[in-house]
């Protein structure tokens, strides 16, 4: 992620285990698979706000990154 962000500015990782909670502590559960893959997930920008330049700047970004 760090090496995206040197580029867009928005990149964050915006969801994690929700059981990793207090309120929902009681709920946590064996779950390896998605242990290894949420530090792998990121979130782009996306939506109407997003216009064709900024499209194609993060599809750019995206592609020397992978």
């Amino acid at each position: 992620m760090a090496f995206i962000n040197g580029w867009m500015n928005a990149v964050s990782q915006v969801h994690e285990r929700n059981d990793k909670h207090t309120c929902v502590k009681e709920y946590r559960s064996f779950l390896p698979n998605l242990d290894k893959t949420i530090g792998k997930v990121v979130s782009i920008p996306v939506g109407w706000w997003v216009t064709p330049e900024e499209r194609e700047y993060i599809v750019d970004c995206i592609k020397k990154g992978w």
